[in-house]
């Protein structure tokens, strides 16, 4: 792919972001890594935009690894970062779970005045708070609940729904109910009318074997007149999106998917796989 490049001048940074975010919407990460690289070895003078692209699709495709090093040659080679770099780095921290660079990458943020109470006068960035979503995420996942909702408490800012949204599935994990009640209950005063809060209470309760809570939810939820939405989830193929409902089954080839998903059990029992049915909850 670099021989194109080779036998045209049309190389700047733009051509190396349009090519990496291209690559890596593609699922082609090895080959968005492998461009990003030349184009360094080109001697090319990469922008922030160019860094966070390639942090950013690394840490969505599996690659947390190589994000935390993407991130390391950043602040060598003197790149600031903006308020996008961070919290596309956060998630490759939550996923293989390495807190201490979680907070690394916050400390590191708050030096630069990216999520400081006072706006930095040197790069005038606000704080935002995506990446205090983040961060949240990161340290439930850890099970630092009590320094996640402590975080959360000392925000420059009223938390919205999308910071405190964060904690409660690992309050279940985790087994702290009161924690877990305590968010929820501000989440139903900020989203009434959403769902999924009365559901994350309700698999809180039901990690625990407090079907009566449960059941209580349920009620307020009919009581409201909330239904549980279904599960959905899409997956691109040929330049075609699919989308997938649970219990639905008027997608042309619901058969063939039944099958292949049978398939998949199958040789995932044979591997010594079997599935964790512990958080397998009633239907609120």
């Amino acid at each position: 792919m670099s021989r194109f490049f080779d036998e045209t001048d049309q190389t700047d940074v733009g051509a190396c972001d349009a090519l990496v975010t291209g690559l890596s919407r593609n699922g082609l990460v090895d080959n968005a890594l492998e461009m990003f690289r030349w184009f360094k070895g080109q001697g090319m003078e990469l922008n922030i935009v160019s860094w966070t692209s390639i942090i950013a699709s690394c840490s969505q495709n599996g690659k947390e690894m190589e994000a935390l090093e993407l991130f390391r040659q950043k602040q060598i080679e003197g790149v600031k970062p903006n308020f996008v770099t961070i919290p596309s780095l956060l998630p490759a921290c939550g996923n293989i779970a390495a807190l201490m660079h979680g907070k690394a990458a916050h400390c590191f943020a708050l030096r630069r005045g990216i999520s400081n109470n006072v706006m930095s006068k040197e790069h005038g960035l606000k704080p935002r708070v995506e990446h205090y979503a983040c961060l949240v995420t990161l340290l439930g996942r850890a099970g630092k609940l009590d320094e996640a909702h402590s975080m959360i408490k000392k925000m420059p800012f009223e938390p919205d729904a999308c910071v405190l949204g964060a904690l409660p599935s690992s309050c279940g994990v985790h087994s702290n109910v009161n924690l877990g009640e305590s968010v929820a209950k501000k989440l139903f005063n900020l989203e009434p009318k959403n769902p999924g809060n009365y559901i994350l209470l309700s698999n809180i309760y039901a990690s625990e074997g407090m079907w009566a809570e449960v059941d209580s939810v349920r009620d307020t939820m009919k009581s409201h007149g909330l239904r549980k939405n279904p599960g959905c989830s899409w997956i691109e193929l040929k330049n075609r999106v699919h989308m997938l409902l649970a219990g639905d089954k008027t997608h042309l080839q619901t058969n063939q998917i039944i099958d292949k998903l049978d398939q998949l059990s199958s040789e995932m029992k044979k591997s010594g796989c079997f599935p964790n049915t512990d958080f397998v909850l009633q239907d609120v």
